[in-house]
């Protein structure tokens, strides 16, 4: 019996050990992934890259800057001037209608740059005296530029993707941005920049007296009612695609709740 009882200790103690092994190895694995993946990530870092297109060509607007690496893109503003986020060796591919395709890879020498150049040659053809907005179905897939739309970004989402998205095994940054509280406040920051140009689009759409005349809003409350609506997607959306006649429907709708909380409160 004594014999047998040890046996079973033996067999005991040796289990713990392998289970104790298994978890240290385990353990120094996870450390090794975690390691590297922060060293990674250190060395390689995503950065907001400004740039700007130069070119013989006066109309420097609405040039196309894909991100091929990171799937991300981003449109030329009027002088030519864009930013994108990119990484170290990532693949830009830069084009429009009016120039010729430029495909480069992001070098040291670029990614540290403060302002990145980039020159475009324009085709010598017709196409050089099209003026390129009068035409508002020219877009990056319809030049064969892409094979979908892009996701383009602004300042605050850029921040937010760039806070939670993350390669490898184990997506370091994303983890310790959520466990320090920074993912919530980047979120909370694209909610306030969203609000805020919604705001400004509704400001350049309608005038106080619409407010006042046509939605019967009184004058000391238009600000608060436009905080109101511009938290309804629908009004957003109708916003962003500058739809001013759906606008006004959907405020009419939203001016009638509105106006009846207000009278509950008063």
């Amino acid at each position: 019996m004594l014999w047998l009882i040890f046996w079973n200790v033996l067999k005991y103690i040796y289990r713990f050990k392998q289970t104790i092994l298994k978890k240290i190895t385990l353990l120094f694995l996870f450390l090794s992934i975690l390691n590297f993946q922060f060293g990674f990530s250190q060395l390689n870092p995503i950065k907001n890259l400004k740039g700007k297109i130069i070119s013989e060509s006066q109309d420097l607007e609405g040039v196309y800057i894909y991100n091929q690496t990171k799937k991300n893109a981003s449109i030329s503003e009027k002088n030519g001037y864009f930013d994108i986020d990119v990484s170290l060796g990532d693949t830009l591919l830069v084009s429009s209608v009016q120039f010729k395709k430029n495909r480069f890879v992001i070098s040291k020498k670029e990614y540290e740059s403060n302002l990145l150049y980039v020159e475009m040659k324009v085709y010598v053809s017709e196409l050089a005296e099209v003026e390129v907005n009068k035409y508002s179905n020219l877009n990056a897939v319809s030049l064969g530029i892409l094979s979908k739309p892009a996701k383009t970004y602004t300042p605050a989402e850029r921040r937010l993707y760039a806070a939670t998205s993350g390669g490898g095994i184990l997506p370091i940054d994303p983890i310790l941005n959520w466990i320090s509280g920074r993912t919530k406040i980047l979120k909370m920051g694209v909610v306030v920049e969203r609000n805020q140009i919604a705001l400004e689009k509704i400001d350049y759409l309608f005038e106080d007296k619409y407010y006042v005349e046509t939605l019967k809003i009184p004058e000391d409350y238009i600000e608060g009612f436009k905080y109101y609506i511009i938290e309804n997607a629908a009004i957003r959306d109708a916003l962003n695609k500058k739809n001013k006649t759906m606008a006004k429907f959907l405020m009419s709708g939203l001016s009638a709740e509105y106006l009846k909380n207000l009278n509950e409160k008063n």
